[in-house]
């Protein structure tokens, strides 16, 4: 089986992993194709099993919460992230369509950091108000996530590759 532990691996205040982020710089997949795509993933690679799981691509961010099967089974949650992402790619001069896998998974790395770093729902919300939104309210906060990440740490795919972690 290949080792693979994720792009993304978060950990809460007391270490313990609790979300593992997999980018995909590719734009209009289906439901069902990235569910088959997140249980193929786990018959072929080592994944870790965590509390929170995300498919991040650039227009729809999947969120599996406490998924236990490693079948085939719809996100719990999804969001189109663009709202909070725009900032980042104003920043950076580019458009997600132009950015390749690592660019994309830079940008998501430094979205779930921002995230991290934030204390309160309202702070966050009154930065993005798109995040009152309902469907973004449901996958950031009713899911637990925020909570669960918040004032953890974030650790990348090529920390952990170069043993740093």
């Amino acid at each position: 089986m290949k080792k693979y532990l994720g792009d993304i691996l978060v950990y809460n205040e007391k270490r313990q992993l609790v979300l593992v982020v997999v980018t995909l710089n590719q734009c209009e997949k289906s439901r069902e194709w990235v569910a088959e795509y997140r249980r193929n993933l786990y018959l072929n690679t080592e994944l870790p099993k965590t509390p929170f799981f995300v498919i991040a691509s650039p227009d729809n961010f999947y969120l599996w919460k406490e998924a236990e099967d490693e079948g085939i089974l719809n996100p719990t949650y999804e969001m189109a992230p663009r709202f909070s992402l725009r900032g980042f790619l104003k920043r950076s001069g580019l458009s997600p369509d132009k950015l390749n896998r690592s660019s994309f998974e830079l940008l998501v790395n430094g979205w779930f950091d921002l995230l991290q770093i934030v204390d309160e729902k309202t702070e966050i919300c009154s930065r993005y108000p798109d995040w009152q939104l309902e469907q973004n309210q449901a996958w950031l906060f009713e899911s637990g996530l925020f909570e669960a990440i918040k004032h953890g740490q974030l650790i990348t795919r090529d920390e952990y590759d170069d043993g740093l972690y």
